[in-house]
Order: C-alpha cells, then structure tokens, then sequence
C-alpha cells in the first residue's frame, strides 16, 4: 500500500511482448508436482504410487519446458542465455552460494541447541542477529548502490 502512495506510477514499455502462457503452464505443472510429491511422501512414503504418478509427471515436465521455450517467439527463460560461460558460472556459483546459505541457517539452531546446549530463548536471539543487521544496514546499502551504480 505505501508502495502505491510514495512510488511513482510505472509506465509500461512502448514494446509489448507476448507472455508464454504454454511455458508457464508446463513449469507450474512441473514445479507443482514435484513439490508435492516430496512433501507428501515424507508421510506416505515414496513407494506410493501417487508419489511416483507426481514424480513423473514432474520429470516430463521439464523437458517439455525446455522443448516448448525453445519452439516459441517469446520464451519465459531464453535457454541461450546458458551458452554464455559468465552467465552460466555465476549462476552456477551464486546456486553453491545459496546452497551453503541455507544449510548454514537450516543446521546452525541445531547445533547451538544440541551441540552447545543453549537454551532456545538464546538460540531464537542469536539467530536473529543476522536479520536484524540486515535490516539496520539496507539503508546505507541502497544509498550506496545508488552512488556507485548496481
């Protein structure tokens, strides 16, 4: 809502481009089964044939994906960008950096629970430190990617 009020209205491009509805379909599909296959299969098991009907369904999704962005004018992910090495490197490393992220931030409670024995009230406060950084620095931080560009 403040969005609406401090924001200035967005004029859309002069250029409109078609939205890849078949692509969109196709990946919604994909990443919905998927999804629900190893949700509900930690409780039913993985065995099921429910389990193993969404897991292919999420499996012949995706090269359904690739074949239909590569077919259509206006593809939701142009695949040849993943031709280019830089691009592909830095989503291959932002992809490890992500990955040791989360575990980081998955594992970290754990350890300072069981390992360190600290009480939870601790762990919740120590998790919290990073966030709250976070928050505190977004100001300098926005400030500065504006004087020196993204």
């Amino acid at each position: 809502m403040l969005s609406l009020i401090f924001l200035p209205p967005m004029q859309p491009a002069g250029r409109r481009e078609r939205f890849d509805f078949a692509g969109a379909v196709t990946m919604g599909i994909g990443l919905l089964a998927f999804t629900l296959a190893l949700t509900v299969g930690q409780n039913i098991g993985f065995g099921e044939p429910l389990i193993l009907l969404l897991l292919a369904i999420g499996a012949l999704a995706l090269p359904a994906f690739v074949w239909i962005e590569t077919h259509v004018r206006y593809p939701m992910v142009d695949l040849s960008l993943f031709r280019e090495p830089e691009f592909s490197l830095n989503l291959f490393t932002a992809t490890l950096a992500f990955i040791a992220i989360a575990g980081i931030a998955l594992l970290l409670p754990f350890y300072l629970e069981l390992v360190l024995g600290l009480p939870l009230s601790q762990v919740g406060l120590l998790m919290a430190v990073v966030p709250v950084i976070m928050i505190l620095l977004q100001p300098a931080s926005g400030t500065l990617s504006d004087r020196l560009g993204t």
